[in-house]
Order: C-alpha cells, then sequence, then structure tokens
C-alpha cells in the first residue's frame, strides 16, 4: 500500500479550517445584515396592490407611502412622520403599501403620474380620491414639505 505524505494531510487541514472560518465568517455577516422590517412599515396600516383601489373608493382622502418594506435608508424621515401622525391623530389615514412595479403602473396610469420605482419611498397625498400632490422621501426631507397637514385639519 502507498504512502499518503504528511503534506498532504496538512493542506487538507488547512483547507477544511479555511472553509469552516469562510462559512462562520459568512454566517455571522447575513445575521448582521438580516432584513428587518421599516419602523414605518411596523407602525402603519397595510394594502396591497389589489386592495389599493377599494381603500381609495372608501378613504377619498389619505396619505399612502409606497416603499419596500425591508428600505431601513429613511429611518430618521420616518420617525419623524411617525410622531406628526401621532400628534395630529392622523395614524387611521395613513397607509403603507409595499412597493411593486404592477402598484406603480397603475398609480401612473390611473392618476397621469409618473412616479419612478428608482426614487422610492413616496408619499401619495389623496383628497377627494384624487392624488393633490406626491412626494418622493428622503431623511434630508422636510415632513411639512411633503406633506401639507393643513389639508387633513378638518379631519382632526
Amino acid at each position: 500500500m502507498k504512502q499518503i505524505p504528511k503534506k498532504n494531510y496538512i493542506i487538507l487541514f488547512f483547507i477544511i479550517l479555511f472553509t469552516l472560518t469562510l462559512t462562520i465568517a459568512l454566517s455571522n455577516g447575513y445575521k448582521s445584515k438580516k432584513l428587518s422590517e421599516s419602523a414605518l412599515y411596523m407602525y402603519s396600516n397595510k394594502i396591497t396592490y389589489k386592495e389599493f383601489d377599494v381603500y381609495v373608493t372608501e378613504h377619498p382622502d389619505s396619505i399612502i407611502y409606497i416603499s419596500n418594506k425591508y428600505d431601513n435608508s429613511n429611518e430618521e424621515i420616518e420617525l419623524k412622520l411617525i410622531d406628526r401622525l401621532e400628534k395630529l391623530n392622523l395614524k387611521n389615514y395613513f397607509v403603507y403599501i409595499n412597493a411593486s412595479n404592477k402598484l406603480l403602473n397603475k398609480i401612473n396610469k390611473e392618476y397621469k403620474l409618473k412616479i419612478d420605482i428608482n426614487k422610492l419611498p413616496v408619499i401619495l397625498v389623496i383628497l377627494d380620491n384624487q392624488v393633490a400632490n406626491y412626494s418622493y422621501v428622503g431623511d434630508n426631507s422636510n415632513i411639512d414639505d411633503i406633506i401639507d397637514f393643513g389639508d387633513f385639519e378638518w379631519l382632526i
């Protein structure tokens, strides 16, 4: 029987050690970047693409936030928005929709808008079943520039 050189065992040991180390490192990286839902998504009422038409019909005055529920890049502005909605007691007029191409195509067609899916999140302010305003949202945005809360004064 042929002898296997000790050098091959050493190489095998380092390959196994490297594989285990790489597996643990990738696992820890995945756990730390695990998808978490945004604070605004957790806070708000949610509707789906299929419920959009019915919701707008039943709620002619509403604020609709369209974003990816796992997008936490605008956390600061979302927390300010949550605070403002709470202070003005407008939570029942606010709804979150998880973004999709289908949804945006439908909204763009029905309301003759040009919302770009690459610029999300976006807030639609609907008054009397018409889009009164829509604005893209970013952490450098000012809540009062995005939503004229005076439009909802009569609801408060």
